[in-house]
């Protein structure tokens, strides 16, 4: 736990459609709390569980217009893979993927 936070800071959902490739399906941290590392700390702990799943790589959606977010998952290692789709009511996002190192 942080200093001075709240016990609820932040939230990352993640699946595993393909055993090969991870998906983050949502991630948010509170909006007193951006800017603080908080979302390279939830981007770890999947990483760490990805790779020792045996996990090539993780990917995420990004709507067009969220550049913060897009500038978040960039300093994270997120690359734009050039594909991306029209979600009804929702506008254009954009795939990104982090491919995992192995050591």
């Amino acid at each position: 736990m942080l200093p001075d936070t709240p016990e609820y800071f932040g939230s990352l959902v993640c699946g595993w459609p393909d055993a090969a490739e991870w998906l983050v399906f949502s991630m948010w941290v509170a909006p007193q709390l951006r800017g603080h590392g908080l979302a390279a700390l939830l981007v770890d702990a999947v990483r760490a569980a990805a790779g020792e799943a045996g996990a090539q790589a993780i990917a995420l959606h990004v709507f067009e217009g969220n550049d913060r977010a897009r500038r978040v998952y960039e300093r994270l290692g997120f690359v734009l893979t050039g594909d991306s789709e029209d979600v009804p009511g929702h506008g254009r996002r954009h795939r990104m993927r982090l491919a995992l190192t192995r050591e």
